[in-house]
Parts: structure tokens; C-alpha cells; sequence
């Protein structure tokens, strides 16, 4: 049977894009709230804190090493697909975890 664990770890949000975290937490299934730089998100037996100014992300539950990684690919295209929408561009998925940009015609 898995531990229940705590991890801290230092990450690198240079942008610490709040929306985007909050994007990536809800994709996971997270009840998520900002609060000031730290961006919360809770589910049953599970929690994942993000201090963005001092760029900690904290794990809570079963297989925290898992809950980050998880996180850190949904905040990788929960930026992408901001950034896209952004610019007009299209995401196309290329298999698990790959995704191509193509910049729509005008």
C-alpha cells in the first residue's frame, strides 16, 4: 500500500502565471483558490501548494513525486495553450505529452 507523503520542492516559474497553475490544477481535478501569490488545490486526500514568489511547490497525499510531475506537464499546456490562444495559434496533439504550434493563416 502507497505512503502518505509530503514533498516541498523548489520550481521554476519564472512567469509564476497564477491563471495558468489554476488551469492546470482544475484539468487534474482540483478544487483550486487563489490567495494572494499562493495558488491551493485540494481534492480528496490530496493537496498541491504554489508559493510563486518564492517559487515552492508543496505536495501532499498518496505518491507526491507523482502529483508533481503531474502538475508540472498540466502547467507546461495549460502555458502553451494561453499562449496560443493568445497569439491565434493552433495546438495539435502529436501523441501523449507532444504538441505542435502551427500559426493559423490569415
Amino acid at each position: 500500500m502507497p505512503c502518505y507523503g509530503v514533498i516541498e520542492s523548489t520550481v521554476g516559474l519564472e512567469t509564476g502565471d497564477k491563471r495558468a497553475l489554476h488551469d492546470a490544477l482544475e484539468a487534474l481535478g482540483y478544487e483550486v483558490a487563489i490567495e494572494g501569490h499562493m495558488v491551493v488545490g485540494t481534492k480528496r486526500d490530496a493537496t498541491i501548494v504554489v508559493d510563486t514568489t518564492k517559487k515552492t511547490l508543496t505536495t501532499e497525499g498518496v505518491f507526491p513525486e507523482r502529483m508533481q510531475n503531474e502538475l508540472k506537464r498540466a502547467y507546461s499546456k495549460a502555458v502553451l495553450t494561453r499562449a496560443s490562444r493568445k497569439f491565434g495559434w493552433t495546438v495539435k496533439n502529436q501523441g501523449e505529452q507532444q504538441f505542435a504550434v502551427v500559426r493559423r493563416g490569415r
